[in-house]
């Protein structure tokens, strides 16, 4: 940023600047920051005036990181913040497109066909040239027309065509060649030899009987090229109406026997009788008249012709009649044309002549150019496919040393170890209901001193005449509080939201000295006081302090006489101003509460509601306030937490939905945020607060509702017993990521490699249950979201093989996270999905199904190289070959 134009987006309408600050000035008041008009004037100043000399957005957040955050976690908060926001604000738009390779793995079969498809156009190309290229020998094509209706068996030479008056004559047009692959079209226009017009249409009707000639233009094409033409000529005799001519005889034509007598006779139209009758028997004249009578002596086929002969009429009527006598064949064979001049033309086979050309010389750089890029691509993905095979034994050879690290006995202590994650108490949202809290908590109260006040003195003195009359002024300080934190278990998550609800007052500079206690507060230590201190020694150390004491208390109470034991009663009761922040829900109260501590102790329950209510009290000093009548007054406000047994999903998934912004809809899905924040804890195997913060956080904001990573529901959740104890079955824990939806499990699953990838291994290694702790739960995670989407988490292939082996080696894996990864039956919904089917839908599948449905998934990249280059040296040949041939046409043919 060398200049204030590059922090500044201007907008020419109206003359007005708009400053991106803006949007960011939101986003921090959304993630707790309490902006005042002077952090805005002073962050404006800034700007102003080191525009010129911070050169990009980094130094800006380094000047802009004082004026708004108060401590380190702040200032870690406000640094994701910003340049979340900065990125998406001056960066570049970055492709939505995933890597090559990525999208490669992916589609790998769609690339495939698609490469396949160019490659076969591209060949077809090369051939579909070829044959155009290709010498047809227009000696051998044969062009003829028929009769449609009376096809003639002999082309050449072609009788003449015979017609009735006003009826139709169809026309076919033969055209063919020897080689019955190359495929000749043609286009014909017709001149039937009368008035008519020139047409294509290739049926007629003469009005008139006659003799005509039918002349038929021909243009012969191969692959719509046009190769040749030519001229063809028919005679036609048109008749006139109603002339016909059959055959009538007796027997059967299929069964006549040698010697038999066969009588014929021919019939036709009375009206118009012919001038002569003439019989031929197998091609030679036998008799004339209407009557006629043969006799066949040599076995096997005969045929009998009878033309009719008119006077007046071009036409001449002939009609065949086929007969089998039965004996073993004798074949003859006869000429079987017409002999009759009058009724026949003579035509010539068609002659068609086309002009040779060269081969076009850019269809020799065509297919050499195609033969050398194809053959490059050929060479390149050779390249890729070897050095991803090469990549691939790395791959396992890297799987294969986890493998023997995950297996081999770690050098530090055989010991539980926890993993140490960073803090994400800065991640939650700051309520205004706290802040009010902490407002009130940093009243300032008269001290038991006094000092003279100079300025009064004065003004006294001047009143009373000179007269000096001091004026003695108590001084005042800021309440300090003394807290003192139940620490009944080690893994408490209550003990972690005390703490964090004290990292809260003490960020808003609420003045507080903590110490801890185990059951009872006999003796309560902190880091200064390892050994423990006495309550009566606390008191002699912050004897003005407010006492606050954060748990249920029910240990100071002796249940025998149902009331507190004197010695805490007596300690206690040395503070004036004390009282007990108890996680227990107003409505779930018993006489404990209500009872035995009440009357002795004044005790809040730990919501916002009952902090507010303890500051208002602790602000007017009201000593006797009716507590339980004030809180009667709001308990629409309060929730029960008693009495669900919160093992069970439904009662769990009935106490989330108390709390109403939970409820959403995804989809045609009812979802409860609240219950999927809470049940995406169950993908690590501890409930640790950093997760419960780090997930929550990343759910929330899937839904857009990050302002509710806040006190109020963090109460909620510890509230729940398992959590409080930090102690999730096994039987829970399955059933909660069976309820958790596939997208929340993956954004879990992300966040807690986020959180383990953050913990240096040297902070891990010297323990060995920490360590591998930490290694396990990465492979299982990374391998989870591999097998959702191989493209994307590609580059956690190796924890896939390292999965694989651990788990065929029967090592110790997460029992509960592998027996809802085994999904025998599918009957539950996980990450691990198997092949799409044709409804779109993906079927749930196990991890042994899923090691068989993907062996050859390692593989995968390198098989795709080999099939494209494969695919491009076929192009590359056929270029080759095609370019072998073109040169032979061009010099030999």
């Amino acid at each position: 940023m060398d200049n204030p134009q590059s922090t500044i987006i201007s907008q020419p309408l109206n003359g007005i600047t708009h400053w991106p600050f803006d949007s960011f000035y939101a986003d921090l008041k959304k993630n707790g920051f309490s902006l005042t008009p002077t952090q805005i004037i002073n962050a404006n100043q800034v700007i102003i005036q080191y525009a010129n000399w911070v050169k990009n957005e980094n130094e800006l957040r380094l000047f802009l990181t004082p004026v708004f955050a108060s401590n380190e976690d702040e200032q870690i908060l406000f640094k994701q913040i910003f340049d979340a926001h900065f990125k998406k604000i001056f960066s570049k738009p970055s492709s939505t497109q995933r890597p090559f390779v990525k999208q490669v793995k992916k589609h790998w079969k769609q690339f495939i066909l698609l490469y396949a498809f160019i490659a076969l156009l591209i060949v077809a190309l090369i051939f579909r040239s070829f044959n155009h290229n290709t010498r047809i020998d227009l000696s051998k094509v044969e062009v003829y027309l028929q009769d449609k209706n009376n096809p003639e068996e002999s082309r050449y030479p072609q009788p003449v065509l015979h017609a009735a008056q006003k009826e139709k004559l169809e026309m076919t047009l033969i055209c063919s060649y020897p080689d019955k692959k190359k495929k000749l079209s043609t286009s014909v226009r017709y001149d039937w030899g009368d008035d008519s017009r020139v047409s294509n249409t290739p049926s007629h009707v003469y009005i008139k009987s006659g003799t005509y000639t039918i002349n038929a233009y021909v243009n012969i094409f191969y692959l719509d090229k046009g190769i040749g033409h030519v001229i063809l000529t028919r005679k036609v005799n048109v008749c006139t109406a109603g002339i016909f001519l059959e055959i009538e005889f007796n027997g059967n034509k299929d069964s006549i026997q040698s010697g038999q007598v066969l009588k014929l006779k021919a019939l036709f139209n009375k009206k118009i009788p012919p001038d002569q009758i003439q019989w031929l028997s197998d091609g030679v004249e036998n008799g004339t008249g209407a009557d006629w009578q043969t006799i066949f002596f040599t076995y096997g086929k005969h045929y009998v012709t009878c033309h009719a002969s008119y006077s007046g009429s071009p036409c001449d009527i002939e009609t065949q009649a086929n007969f089998l006598v039965v004996a073993p064949p004798v074949i003859y064979s006869k000429d079987s044309s017409i002999n009759d001049s009058s009724t026949e033309v003579q035509i010539a086979p068609p002659v068609i002549a086309v002009e040779n050309t060269k081969v076009d010389p850019s269809r020799y750089r065509f297919y050499g150019i195609l033969a050398i890029v194809f053959f490059l691509f050929f060479l390149l993905f050779i390249v890729l496919r070897e050095r991803e095979m090469f990549k691939l034994g790395n791959v396992k050879k890297a799987a294969l040393d986890k493998y023997k690290k995950l297996s081999a006995p770690s050098p530090g202590k055989d010991e539980p170890g926890v993993v140490p994650f960073r803090s994400k108490n800065y991640l939650s949202v700051h309520e205004t209901e706290i802040s009010q809290v902490a407002k009130q908590m940093r009243k300032r109260v008269n001290d038991n001193n006094s000092f003279l006040h100079i300025d009064k003195t004065i003004r006294n003195s001047i009143e009373k005449m000179g007269m000096f009359q001091p004026v003695m002024v108590n001084r005042t300080r800021q309440t300090e509080y003394l807290l003192l934190i139940d620490e009944n278990e080690s893994n408490s998550l209550q003990v972690k939201f005390f703490e964090y609800l004290v990292a809260l007052l003490k960020k808003q500079n609420v003045l507080i000295d903590v110490y801890y206690y185990n059951n009872e507060p006999k003796l309560c230590y902190n880091i200064h006081e390892r050994a423990g201190i006495s309550l009566e020694r606390l008191y002699v150390k912050h004897e003005r302090h407010i006492l606050l004491v954060f748990g249920d208390a029910h240990r100071i109470i002796n249940k025998t006489h149902s009331d507190i034991y004197p010695a805490y009663r007596e300690s206690l009761g040395r503070w004036q101003y004390k009282a007990i922040i108890t996680p227990i829900p107003y409505p779930d109260w018993s006489v404990e509460e209500k009872d035995i501590l009440s009357p002795e102790i004044s005790v809040f329950p730990a919501d916002k509601e009952g902090l507010d209510l303890l500051t208002e009290i602790l602000a007017n000093n009201e000593t006797d306030a009716d507590i339980i009548s004030r809180l009667r007054q709001k308990k629409e406000s309060f929730y029960h937490a008693k009495g669900l047994d919160l093992n069970s999903i439904d009662a769990l998934l009935k106490y989330c939905d108390k709390a109403h912004w939970a409820r959403v809809t995804e989809g045609r899905t009812r979802v409860n945020i609240l219950f999927q924040w809470i049940a995406a804890l169950a993908v690590y195997p501890n409930i640790r607060w950093e997760i419960i913060l780090a997930i929550g956080r990343a759910i929330l904001l899937k839904y857009d509702r990050a302002n509710e990573l806040s006190y109020t529901n963090l109460l909620r959740i510890v509230r729940i017993a398992w959590i409080t104890k930090g102690n999730l079955n096994k039987e829970l824990r399955l059933e909660l990521m069976k309820a958790l939806t596939p997208e929340n499990e993956r954004i879990a699953r992300e966040t807690i490699l986020f959180l383990l990838k953050e913990v240096p291994d040297n902070e891990v290694e010297k323990n060995k249950g920490a360590f591998r702790e930490k290694e396990i739960q990465e492979v299982v995670n990374e391998f989870t979201l591999y097998a959702n989407d191989p493209v994307f988490y590609s580059d956690y292939r190796r924890s896939k093989n390292v999965f694989k082996r651990l788990w065929e080696e029967g090592a110790e894996l997460d029992g509960p996270v592998t027996d809802y990864l085994m999904n025998r039956e599918g009957s539950w919904s996980t990450l691990i999905k198997g092949e799409t089917t044709d409804n779109g839908e993906t079927k749930n599948i196990g991890i042994g199904e899923y090691f068989e449905a993907t062996e050859s998934e390692e593989t995968l990249l390198s098989k795709f190289y080999l099939w494209i280059a494969v695919i491009s040296i076929v192009v590359s040949l056929s270029s080759v070959i095609a370019l072998r041939i073109l040169y032979v046409w061009d010099n030999y043919l």
